[in-house]
């Protein structure tokens, strides 16, 4: 494992990995130093994501398949695995459903069943999918932020409108104005 902590902190400069290599270093390192910020510091990556990889050994078996199988995106299946009240089949058809949804639509999903706990999935996902509460908004950026955003969109594995909606968030979050950053 020592070699491919090399590796990955050594490519982690061309950014050529896979999810998969970094989910796997991240436990290691993780289980090894007990602080991901002690991970932060050993690969340069960002707390977010190396919080993200760790959470991979949470994912229940059925969760991991997919994600190993590229089927879904980690943080899906996270998302997934927390709508899903621990039940395999629901967070397969929940994971399947959310995929390609925007990760507003996936965290109103998760929000809609903590709200209403005996709500089919069946339901929460046709409210998701049939618009909800979700508001879209015009931005104009330079495009020296435009870039910025486009690689903190690429650095999460996602797109740019998710990560403009992660950012503002976790501000809105960090003044106080919303109850969590999810």
């Amino acid at each position: 494992m020592t070699a491919k902590v090399l590796s990955v902190t050594e490519n982690l400069v061309r950014r050529d990995l896979h999810s998969r290599d970094l989910i796997d270093v991240c436990t290691y390192l993780y289980r090894q130093y007990g602080s991901m910020k002690a991970v932060c510091e050993e690969t340069g990556l960002a707390y977010a994501k190396v919080s993200q990889y760790v959470k991979y050994d949470q994912l229940m078996p059925e969760l991991k398949t997919m994600v190993d199988e590229g089927k879904v995106k980690l943080n899906t299946a996270l998302r997934a695995q927390q709508a899903s009240q621990l039940d395999p089949e629901e967070a397969a058809q929940f994971a399947l459903e959310m995929e390609p949804m925007s990760g507003a639509q996936q965290s109103a999903i998760v929000k809609k069943r903590e709200s209403e706990p005996f709500l089919s999935a069946d339901d929460i996902i046709e409210e998701a999918k049939s618009g909800g509460k979700i508001t879209q908004i015009v931005v104009t950026l330079t495009s020296e932020v435009h870039s910025a955003l486009r690689q903190y969109a690429e650095i999460h594995e996602t797109n740019s409108d998710d990560a403009a909606g992660l950012l503002i968030r976790e501000g809105l979050y960090s003044e106080n104005l919303i109850e969590n950053a999810s």
